[in-house]
């Protein structure tokens, strides 16, 4: 629903088709930080997490 209202906002204030930047901002970071976890939780021992 943020992003939703985030995307709206964008749209509004600037009348550009910038919201696929936004998108884009809020989804690479996700992708990245999943990744970089789920190689540390493969490498060290389960047992702690």
């Amino acid at each position: 629903m943020i992003t939703t209202i985030v995307i709206y906002q964008v749209f509004h204030l600037s009348n550009t088709y910038m919201v696929g930047m936004v998108g884009l901002a809020e989804f690479v970071p996700a992708v990245i930080s999943a990744l970089y976890s789920g190689h540390y939780i493969d490498r060290h021992n389960k047992k702690i997490f």
